[in-house]
């Protein structure tokens, strides 16, 4: 496709570059992370990193039964802070290895992403802290944690009076997003127990898309319940954009300790989308009649090829499907698979668990009539989008599809969103070919859409009626030239839709302009298409991710960017912008990245101190450099290959700024380095200054008693040395 192999505008001087689909989520988790952590804080669980194995590797992890810190631990009278949260190994129904390390597609690519970007600066930048910046991360100017607490039984579907109600198999669920410095605290009550109660446990699932999040949860102690987690959840599967966390309180415990329970939802690493799901499954059931003998076909399709040797194939569902064994090792009872109350399957979830089906999914499935939720992410299904549809299409009650990097073929058949409550659908990194049909996103009940890293091509269809209830479409193409993806301008009706929340149509080859966005939009990425229009502005009040780099856009900026109130991120980047400079930043603004287009005006005299990034070098910007406050939390300033002139500002160097890296080199700074000395000589001398490096025309030197860990300041005009010399 003629353009997808060089950047827009690279005509002008740019360097022709293609980026990695995940700026988002990097610059959240380097820039937004760079943020202070909480003092005494360290991150609990960590998100598995993607290993170069097929969907049906063994190295997956074991799924839990569930190896999650025991309740006890936190109920008991003192708690060892040195053993809360222990229990961090990456787990996975597949069975194998508990390690770091768990499937990813062979070709490296990755789910569901929101996009990012992988640029030099930014990597120069991140090696730094590795190699001495990072002690900058606990700083005197670390901003607070955003606190919210909300009680999870006033929500629709979770409640019994003032009690969690039990028997709950879905409709009580949270949906959000974090950044580093969120934490959400949703509250509830277990009643005590009475003569008559039916058994049941707490399954709390948490689902993260676009980076990762720490669940945990607080029992009643001598009740009391502090809001400090005690039990961390245990990943069921982990990926670099998406992963999911299950905590599972057994009805023992839930029966002993009834009272107030408190779920933290925190340390998101970068920016994640979430959602909560709370089960309350009985436990006293065994899989009836026909899902048994549905299973059992199952397991005979899926779990005799020879690479499929998990631990669930070999083990555990022999033993499940046996007719000789107790409730608690029931099917039912293997978290995260739930039953009803008469003991028919809800939940059927097992990615990335080794199954290998070479004949496809057996029609049988389509008995399974009481299923919510089918999760057969990351294995081997083997089977066409059309012989999935012939069993989903007999599943009334189904309302979670997700079936991403299974290996399904064909085109999108209009009988796969059929389900008649079907609210979440995810195809995505499976060889779907043809274009989106009309009749998904005319869907009425469809909530959630993945179709990225697909082979679907041509325009997005424009028939969003007004009352869709759409909030989330995610269709983030390959990044390689070859793939198209997705062409055409975006849809009017889409941008109208009532719902829309979160937009990533990344890394396509879409034209024309920015609309008007909906006004409840929380995040657009439209990186790496072939928009040449205009961004139309105002932004929305609720935007907090705006992504528009590397395209072809004209024309200013949004002249008015005092109704983003909420606008944490900003990256317009390798476009053909023109005009001023942003006059005033949004109040919450933490990275601007408004690089290589052809703005003009002055930098603000002082930058605000919430930003932690600032991009505006390739630009024709004129003027001073700006100032920061003490009470700046920047981390990184490229102003680079402007027109600025004067001196460079003191708090940019001597320490008022928690500064890690600035490049302004290629301007015509004049005067003297204050408290410093310059280093002549070739590349590679070394200065011998006490303090941080100095990079200044390529050499290696030293600013006394600067925060900074990098600057670059290769100027036309030059600076001189203390003293003069």
């Amino acid at each position: 496709m003629a353009g997808k192999s060089s950047v827009a505008g690279a005509g002008r001087g740019k360097t022709p570059m293609r980026r990695h689909p995940t700026y988002v989520r990097c610059m959240g988790l380097l820039l937004i992370g760079l943020a202070a952590i909480p003092a005494g804080g360290q991150q609990q669980a960590t998100v598995a990193t993607p290993a170069a194995a097929a969907p049906n590797s063994t190295n997956a992890g074991t799924n839990p039964l569930l190896p999650t810190v025991p309740l006890a631990r936190a109920i008991s009278p003192s708690p060892s802070p040195a053993t809360t949260g222990q229990d961090q190994s990456s787990t996975n129904i597949g069975g194998g290895s508990s390690s770091s390390s768990s499937a990813a597609p062979a070709n490296g690519s990755v789910p569901d992403p929101a996009g990012a970007k992988t640029q030099s600066g930014l990597q120069e930048a991140q090696q730094q802290t590795e190699e001495g910046g990072g002690q900058q991360t606990e700083s005197r100017n670390a901003p607070q944690n955003n606190v919210q607490l909300a009680s999870l039984t006033e929500r629709p579907g979770c409640a019994n009076g003032n009690y969690l109600a039990a028997g709950v198999y879905g409709g009580c669920e949270v949906q959000g997003l974090l950044t580093r410095q969120d934490v959400e605290l949703f509250s509830f009550r277990i009643a005590p127990p009475a003569n008559g109660t039916r058994p049941y446990k707490l399954l709390i699932v948490l689902r993260t898309v676009d980076g990762d999040a720490q669940l945990g949860l607080s029992a009643p102690r001598n009740g009391q319940t502090d809001d400090t987690p005690e039990v961390v959840g245990t990943q069921v599967y982990g990926t670099q954009i998406t992963s999911e966390v299950i905590i599972e309180v057994p009805w023992r415990m839930l029966a002993s300790n009834p009272g107030r329970y408190i779920i933290s939802i925190g340390r998101a690493n970068g920016r994640a989308l979430y959602l909560l799901r709370v089960l309350t499954p009985f436990v006293d059931v065994k899989l009836a009649e026909p899902d048994l003998s549905v299973m059992k076909e199952f397991f005979q399709a899926c779990c005799q090829a020879a690479d499929a040797t998990s631990p669930l194939c070999t083990q555990r569902l022999p033993v499940v499907l046996s007719s000789d064994h107790d409730a608690d090792m029931d099917l039912c009872n293997l978290t995260p698979m739930t039953c009803d109350g008469q003991g028919r399957l809800t939940q059927l979830s097992m990615p990335q668990a080794g199954l290998n089906c070479p004949a496809g999914l057996p029609a049988s499935m389509g008995q399974l009539t009481e299923l919510r939720t089918i999760d057969l992410a990351f294995n081997h299904i083997n089977t066409t989008l059309d012989q999935l549809t012939n069993i989903t299409g007999r599943l009334p009650a189904l309302e979670n599809l997700f079936m991403r990097y299974s290996t399904l073929t064909g085109t999108i058949p209009c009988d796969l969103v059929a389900p008649a409550n079907l609210t979440r659908l995810s195809i995505s990194g499976n060889n779907v070919t043809g274009s989106v049909p009309d009749c998904m996103l005319a869907d009425p009940t469809l909530e959630e859409l993945y179709l990225s890293q697909t082979g679907l091509t041509g325009p997005l269809p424009d028939v969003v009626p007004p009352g869709s209830p759409l909030r989330l479409l995610f269709a983030i193409n390959y990044i390689q030239p070859e793939k198209t993806g997705l062409t055409g301008t975006i849809p009017a009706s889409l941008m109208a839709s009532a719902a829309l929340t979160y937009m990533d149509l990344s890394n396509n080859a879409l034209e024309g302009d920015v609309p008007v966005l909906p006004a409840q939009l929380r995040l657009l990425n439209l990186s790496n298409n072939e928009l040449d229009g205009t961004v139309a502005g105002p932004l929305p009040g609720s935007l907090e991710t705006f992504d528009v780099s590397y395209n072809s856009l004209t024309g200013p900026l949004p002249s008015d960017l005092s109704t983003a109130t909420n606008l944490t991120l900003m990256d317009v980047s390798y476009n053909d912008l023109q005009g001023q400079l942003l006059a005033e930043f949004p109040p919450k603004l933490l990275v601007l990245d408004v690089s290589h287009n052809q703005l003009t005006g002055s930098p603000p005299a002082i930058l605000p101190d919430i930003l932690h990034y600032l991009n505006a070098g390739h630009n024709k910007l004129s003027g001073s450099l700006p100032s920061v406050t003490p009470d700046s939390l920047l981390r990184f300033l490229y102003l680079n290959s402007n027109n600025l002139t004067g001196r460079l500002p003191a708090s940019l160097i001597n320490g008022s700024a928690p500064l890690l890296f600035m490049n302004l080199h290629n301007n015509r700074l004049s005067g003297r380095l204050d408290g410093s000395e310059a280093v002549s000589g070739t590349a590679g001398a070394a200065g011998n200054i006490t303090g941080r490096k100095l990079l200044l025309r390529n050499v290696i030197s030293s600013v006394a008693d600067s925060g900074l860990t990098a600057i670059s300041l290769h100027n036309r005009m030059g600076l001189t040395r203390t003293g003069g010399a």
